[in-house]
């Protein structure tokens, strides 16, 4: 499954103090012991791009301390408050929800086309992510219908995952080298790739664009490096 992308490139320790943090964080708790991990910012990048369902947490602001006898804390914040994450989440599942589309092909389609005709690329955004890092997360796009890579692509993770498609942000850099996030999703057992972002840029004139719609790991990384 695509949900592990990133946990399945970690070592065993890592892996045990990645899902000591995966329960603390659905807990909602602001300090989480877990298994100690010589890794820490590791195991959190991955738990960030894997769980798209966890954009409450702000990724920028985390401290640790060791406890000894093999344990340590990690102490996280909040973007949103509990109520304000659940008003999130019921709104990306009603989106989910209103997606048409029987086929895990139909489905994909139908979730592109929403993005491309629903949200803007937000240029000033960049700026902004100490500021605002909720732009970063997966609840970005749906504050002003505007969002950077990173949030266009785990809003569009979690939709596909709520539509019962094995999908992944992929993070790696464009071909100028610009820190770029797109799409891996399986369609009918073949992994394939979209990068919603440039599409929504090509999309700009009204026209819907699926020029990085589904494209082979070699068409895609003709002008996408992956990390």
């Amino acid at each position: 499954m695509m949900n592990t992308y990133y946990k399945d490139r970690l070592g065993a320790n890592e892996c045990l103090a990645y899902e000591d943090l995966c329960r603390g964080i659905a807990d909602h708790k602001k300090e989480i012991n877990i298994r100690y991990t010589d890794d820490l910012g590791g195991v959190l990048k991955a738990i960030n791009y894997d769980h798209p369902e966890f954009f409450y947490v702000n990724w920028l602001d985390r401290a640790y301390y060791s406890e000894g006898c093999g344990r340590m804390y990690v102490s996280l914040s909040y973007i949103y408050k509990e109520k304000e994450v659940a008003y999130l989440q019921a709104k990306m599942k009603e989106i989910a929800k209103n997606i048409a589309g029987i086929s895990s092909f139909g489905k994909a389609l139908c979730i592109h086309d929403w993005f491309v005709e629903n949200i803007k690329y937000d240029h000033a955004g960049l700026e902004q992510v100490i500021r605002s890092p909720g732009m970063f997360s997966a609840a970005g796009p749906l504050s002003s219908q505007k969002a950077v890579c990173e949030g266009i692509s785990k809003l569009a993770c979690y939709i596909m995952r709520e539509k019962g498609i094995d999908s992944a942000v992929i993070i790696g850099r464009s071909q100028d080298g610009t820190p770029h996030a797109w799409n891996m999703l399986n369609i009918d057992g073949k992994d394939v790739f979209a990068d919603i972002t440039y599409d929504i840029g090509l999309s700009a004139d009204g026209i819907v664009r699926r020029n990085y719609f589904l494209l082979s790991r070699s068409e895609i990384s003709k002008d996408h490096v992956f990390e």
